[in-house]
């Protein structure tokens, strides 16, 4: 176990009165002691049962109908970076972090303020059981947010996510390519649904196959998706995990229970896959 890591939930822990209702799910071997260290005061609940623990979770958020901030369990934001989401007044508020090759705001640093709690809780609500896996689950409710018109806001500095190490100085410089996203609820796993730059050609690449992306950057000359290539000049293909965010027809008029998919489709424990979060 790591020093001063917590073992199960604690949230039987009286909160005190105006203090921020910080939220960590983790799963214990990836819960790192900076991020402990970060929020000594939050509540800290344990998401390794099952792939959809996370979606339960922040389910159960929704209906406590309180503001909370999420902090995820190998991130480490500074005190400063706290203060200032819990005292914005805006509704949804997040912050960049490092994720591979991208830098882009996710669930890993998330508030949600209590009048938007309505709208997400359908959101999630609508996502088909199978579908619920921690995995993918803030591309699909950001895609989804994004559709009904609604906007994080996003705040600055990047907050320090400890999973990614820091890219090292001696890196060879690259393009940078600006993405506008024009999916439309469509999304792919570990890539935004939204605008955002990267200088990994094999980014650009896919994001450009999957027509779900157009370049924008500036002087360069936009290229199509027939024009995406790797390095070695070998044609990118539409890889698998393109695919519509499986939500309901119409999201909010079947609101489904929040019993587990069938055994036959359910993946297995968190544990036993890729670093969750």
């Amino acid at each position: 176990m790591r020093p001063n890591a917590p073992s199960a939930v604690n949230d039987a822990s009286p909160r005190p009165t105006g203090a921020p209702n910080i939220v960590v799910p983790f799963v214990l071997r990836y819960l790192r002691a900076e991020t402990v260290a970060a929020v000594p005061d939050a509540r800290f609940v344990d998401v390794s049962s099952d792939n959809y623990a996370y979606w339960r979770l922040l389910s159960d958020l929704c209906e406590e109908c309180e503001t909370f901030l999420i902090v995820e369990h190998d991130m480490a934001p500074t005190r400063a970076q706290i203060d200032a989401i819990c005292a914005c007044p805006e509704p949804w508020c997040s912050a960049e972090y490092q994720m591979d090759d991208i830098v882009a705001a996710a669930f890993g640093f998330v508030k949600f303020d209590a009048q938007i709690l309505g709208v997400l809780g359908v959101v999630l609500s609508s996502i088909l059981s199978q579908h619920r896996v921690w995995s993918g689950l803030d591309s699909m409710v950001i895609a989804e947010l994004h559709r009904r018109g609604y906007k994080e806001h996003v705040h600055q500095p990047p907050v320090r996510h400890l999973h990614e190490p820091a890219p090292p100085p001696e890196q060879r410089r690259r393009i940078l390519t600006k993405l506008h996203y024009v999916g439309k609820g469509r999304y792919i796993n570990g890539v935004p649904a939204s605008d955002f730059q990267t200088d990994d050609p094999q980014v650009v690449a896919t994001c450009l196959e999957s027509n779900l992306y157009e370049d924008v950057s500036p002087i360069r000359k936009v290229r199509k998706p027939d024009d995406a290539v790797l390095h070695s000049g070998e044609r990118v293909h539409t890889p698998e995990i393109v695919k519509f965010v499986p939500f309901v027809s119409e999201p909010g008029t079947a609101i489904l229970s929040k019993e587990s998919p069938q055994p036959n489709s359910e993946p297995g424990p968190i544990g036993k896959s890729e670093s969750p979060l």
